[in-house]
């Protein structure tokens, strides 16, 4: 885990106004795991799966489009950061209109899953250090 400059939340309301976005992100996060761990034989076939994931991958980058928008425009590391998302959210939806059932398919899939999963345990973490330090600060 990264040092994070924990001891600077000198109050239980600065942890708290950390903790609510990183449990926040955490919700979501945990949400994406149950996706993405969606078990594809259930389905109808593959080309349903790949269509109802291709449906979500267009929201994603929907909303990645409208955040985007509606940042400021010049550099900064939200816009980057959405920037880069909205590259890999296109590559998938190129790669999902062209195949369905594919290796690379599956491959993109588990590597969705470990990215999501070793970001779940980087907040999870933080989350868990935030916490325990608002547990030493007075009142």
């Amino acid at each position: 885990m990264p040092t994070y400059s924990i001891p600077l939340l000198t109050t239980p309301a600065a942890c708290d106004e950390v903790l609510t976005p990183a449990r926040r992100a955490q919700a979501l996060l945990q949400h994406r795991a149950v996706n993405l761990t969606f078990d594809g034989s259930q389905a109808e076939g593959r080309a349903a799966l790949a269509q109802a994931e291709l449906l979500g991958v267009a929201a994603e980058l929907a909303a990645a489009n409208t955040v985007l928008a509606a940042l400021p425009t010049g550099p900064s590391t939200k816009r980057t950061q959405y920037e880069i998302k909205k590259e890999q959210l296109e590559a998938k939806q190129r790669l999902l209109q062209g195949h369905s059932g594919n290796t690379a398919l599956l491959l993109d899939r588990e590597l969705d899953q470990a990215r999501n999963a070793a970001e779940l345990a980087e907040v999870t973490a933080f989350i868990v250090a935030v916490e325990a330090h608002r547990a030493t600060l007075p009142g």
